[in-house]
């Protein structure tokens, strides 16, 4: 699953980890990344895409996934982060949620961060342009504007899609989801 840390558990009792907790982040959630054998919690990392089977090639080991299109993969590929439950009752409307990853490709292909959170019937989904390169790919999402003071929050999870990933490998790794306080007045 990976490990999860928010800050209160951690003001008496510092765990592995407290010290890449800035200052300004209430909880952090780094998920395993190689694929779990004989784990009795699903996994929280799934790969979509729209082509044939055999169009998209997907390797996990302990740091990092990999995805090669072939010529036939589609529209899209995805690789979905289910964020786990702890994490998900730390969610406020006064949060910036932040998906941080290393996220490199071949050659240029159009990418997208997606944040979905599922109340009930509905689904709230904010979506940023995100670029693989060097360095880390970032993206933020305002929690302000979900309705989550409202409304329970049942289901949430981060979608990092790649739009017609033809004949490229994408490669990601150090991914962590963290939750920073929104300034406010």
């Amino acid at each position: 699953m990976g490990a999860i840390w928010r800050r209160e558990s951690l003001q008496n009792d510092p765990a592995p980890g407290f010290d890449s907790l800035s200052l300004h982040t209430d909880a952090l959630w780094r998920p395993t990344i190689a694929q779990p054998h004989g784990a009795r919690e699903p996994d929280p990392i799934r790969t979509f895409h729209d082509g044939p089977k055999t169009s998209l090639s997907v390797t996990r080991d302990a740091s990092h996934i990999s995805l090669t299109g072939q010529d036939d993969v589609g529209h899209f590929a995805s690789v979905a982060l289910e964020l786990p439950k702890a994490f998900r009752t730390a969610l406020k409307p006064r949060h910036i949620l932040r998906l941080q990853a290393a996220l490199a490709a071949t050659h240029a292909v159009q990418t997208y961060a997606r944040l979905n959170l599922r109340h009930g019937p509905d689904t709230d989904v904010i979506t940023r342009t995100v670029q693989p390169g060097t360095g880390p790919c970032l993206a933020d999402f305002d929690l302000a504007s979900t309705g989550l003071a409202h409304r329970p929050l049942h289901h949430l999870w981060v979608d990092l899609i790649f739009e017609r990933p033809r004949n490229v490998t994408i490669e990601l790794s150090e991914i962590s989801v963290s939750l920073h306080p929104r300034a406010e007045c």
